[in-house]
């Protein structure tokens, strides 16, 4: 006797996908605690800050370094003439 499609899914899927669903929310529901998502939110946060300070960092270094190399250019072709 086949059985219902329904029937199946009840008895197999449904109890596992609700185990599935409590561990999700309990990953990305704050719920007093700091949840996945707060983490995640912070991490992106640090990221974009960190890349910020880098670019604040090295591009002053490498137009210093630019221009000291230049400068050298220059004074060594002063030297040679």
């Amino acid at each position: 006797m086949p059985i219902n499609e329904s029937a199946q899914y009840d008895k197999v899927c449904r109890g596992e996908f609700k185990r599935i669903h409590q561990r999700l929310d309990k990953l990305f529901i704050d719920n007093g605690s700091e949840s996945f998502q707060s983490k995640l939110n912070r991490h992106d946060q640090f990221v974009k800050r960190l890349s910020t300070m880098m670019y604040i960092i090295v591009v002053p270094i490498v137009a210093v370094g630019i221009n000291s190399v230049h400068e050298l250019i220059v004074v060594v072709m002063a030297m040679i003439k």
